[in-house]
């Protein structure tokens, strides 16, 4: 198996050709956000009366809760990122005190590697844009390489990887709920149209850090796997099982399927070559020995971290899957293939996991595995392109080139759309920016106001009093965070039954668009967020049951800050503050922050 594929002896560009090439897909991709700030200060700058008008109408930013593309899920990855940057080892990006052995190994990597680039720039919207160029990057070259391991031409590959880094989105199908056959046809065409070429600024890579991040360790781990298999070299073997044990803290998603697919593709290969593949072997087995240490702190997972995911108990097999299964038949296909077996047994990876309620009791978001279960099996579909097909350089580097211009128009369109709402309240941003500037690193912050809460931990060195309830960001208990928010409104003065009445137990009506079609005034769009942070998927019967909880155990808090804005205002008792508990630090139009005083009565 250690002979030179097909594809070896076709011409192949320079390796710093095809970086080249991945530098300009990620350039065209992710032109709209050098756009965005330009539009943004031109208008500023020229109609000041208009800007002033926007909900987001301090500067700009890639995150937020309101109007923003990935609105308050992006918002708390950026909340850890900025936390692995302040802290080693980091813990709880939210609540000061909340030190789980499970932070320490969920996603550590993921977050190590955006905590670096966050601690040299210094700036969470500068990392995130580097982190969505440079995985754009990646992804083309990966990409390309996978491709070219399928015996393919260099055109060919080219264009499929431009494909899968500008437009994967379209094949997770996630848009097809969003598609309108209402009214005039010529209308209806035109808003899918741009509803599938819009959605996948929010769906593929430029979602950080999954797919973005977790998916590119993914495609290096399939890479090594491949020249492992090819060249039987041990020293490939050892670096393929250390990056395969390393993606258990990447993300649960990648790191479960290579594990899988890695035994199934020594499986595989041995029977092909009728002889134990040992580097194979080895490689699978250091892999899982490096993962251990990941499992001990996350399985069984609590029963906390499931029910704050929505995730009831259930043993149910998806019909879908066999797509999946059939795709592992049909790759095994042929001698001598190495590549498109590891394909193939991603795919069978994919067909367990997505099934893998039917072993634990309970299920997982099977889509997570879907997404690049899909890329793999279009990866595995490419290799059955007949060579007569892929002989047309012109034709695929001129679809390659055309796919690169509209993810490049895609960019600049969006961009000329959205960028009113790419900025945060600027009263909000004067706040963070003094909170960043004159308060101690770690000081406690206590807000109402989810937005808020969300902002202060990715844009300040400052910790809050309230966790952000998702599973991959904090594991901090439901009860304890639901005693915490009691415990803040009696800070307050505040008629605790009044206050969630009208916010914890409302009804929001709002989606993403549905939100963006208010206007964003703040003021009541924030009350309906709240359950998102407090109990994210928690089905209302299970919170209600905690809430009650909670009532007879508030916690006593003891802020060192407290925001005080529109929210705080309308529900705080009539004697806060209290005078000589709390003095005024801070003031703008909307916003004061109060810190405790340090004066004696």
């Amino acid at each position: 198996m250690a002979k030179p594929s097909a594809a070896s002896a076709v011409s192949s560009p320079k390796p710093w050709l095809v970086w080249a090439c991945g530098l300009v897909v990620a350039a065209a991709f992710c032109a709209g956000y050098a756009a965005m700030p330009v539009f943004r200060h031109a208008w500023q700058a020229h109609y000041p009366e208009l800007t002033r008008a926007w909900a987001n109408d301090g500067r700009f930013t890639l995150l937020g809760w309101f109007g923003t593309e990935l609105s308050h899920e992006e918002l708390a990855y950026a909340a850890r990122a900025n936390n692995a940057s302040l802290h080693w080892p980091a813990y709880d990006p939210y609540i000061k005190d909340s030190r789980s052995r499970r932070q320490l190994v969920i996603d550590a990597l993921t977050y190590a590697l955006l905590g670096a680039a966050q601690a040299a720039l210094r700036d969470i919207n500068r990392t995130w844009l580097l982190a969505r160029f440079l995985c754009c990057a990646l992804w083309f070259v990966l990409l390309y390489r996978l491709i070219r391991k399928l015996e393919t031409d260099a055109p060919f590959a080219a264009c499929g990887a431009v494909f899968l880094t500008c437009f994967s989105y379209i094949l997770t199908l996630l848009f097809v709920h969003n598609l309108s056959w209402d009214g005039p046809l010529a209308r209806s065409l035109a808003h899918n149209a741009w509803t599938i070429l819009s959605y996948g600024r929010t769906e593929s890579v430029l979602r950080v850090p999954r797919p973005a991040l977790t998916y590119a360790f993914l495609f290096l781990a399939s890479l090594w796997s491949i020249k492992t298999a090819e060249s039987r070299a041990w020293s490939w073997a050892l670096a393929g099982g250390a990056l395969g044990g390393a993606l258990a803290y990447v993300r649960l998603d990648v790191w479960s399927t290579h594990i899988l697919a890695a035994f199934a593709f020594c499986a595989v290969c041995s029977l092909k070559e009728r002889r134990l593949h040992k580097p194979l072997l080895a490689s699978a087995l250091l892999a899982a020995l490096i993962s251990l240490p990941f499992l001990y702190y996350n399985y069984p997972p609590a029963a906390d971290l499931l029910l704050r995911s929505g995730l009831a108990p259930r043993r149910q097999f998806d019909p879908w899957s066999l797509f999946y299964a059939a795709a592992f038949c049909v790759g095994l296909r042929g001698r001598d293939r190495p590549a498109r077996w590891l394909l193939a047994c991603v795919a069978a990876g994919t067909f367990f996991m997505v099934n893998i309620e039917l072993v634990t009791g309970y299920p997982l978001q099977a889509e997570h595995w879907k997404f690049f279960g899909n890329i793999y099996v279009f990866l595995l579909a490419l290799s059955f392109v007949p060579r007569r097909a892929q002989d047309r350089p012109g034709l695929w580097l001129g679809a390659a080139s055309a796919l690169v211009f509209a993810a490049f128009l895609q960019g600049l369109a969006y961009a000329a759309i959205h960028f009113p709402f790419q900025g945060l309240p600027k009263d909000y941003d004067e706040g963070l920016a003094w909170l960043q500037s004159r308060t101690p690193k770690d000081s406690v912050v206590l807000t109402l106001n989810p937005e808020v809460n969300a902002l202060i931990p990715a844009f300040t060195h400052d910790k809050v009093e309230l966790s952000y309830i998702l599973a991959v960001v904090s594991d901090y208990p439901l009860l304890d965070n639901a005693e915490r928010l009691l415990g803040g409104l009696r800070l307050l003065g505040a008629d605790a039954d009044r206050f969630l009445r009208d916010t914890l137990w409302r009804e929001s009506p709002y989606e993403r668009r549905s939100i963006v079609a208010t206007g964003l005034a703040r003021g009541e769009i924030e009350k309906g967020e709240l359950y998102t942070m407090m109990f994210y998927m928690t089905p209302r019967p299970e919170a209600r049951r905690i809430m009650d909880a909670a009532k007879a155990a508030p916690a006593e808090l003891a802020p060192d800050y407290i925001w005080f804005g529109g929210l705080e205002q309308e529900y705080a008792g009539k004697g806060f503050p209290k005078r000589g508990q709390w003095e005024e630090a801070f003031r703008n139009a909307s916003v004061t922050i109060y810190r405790r005083s340090t004066k004696k009565c």
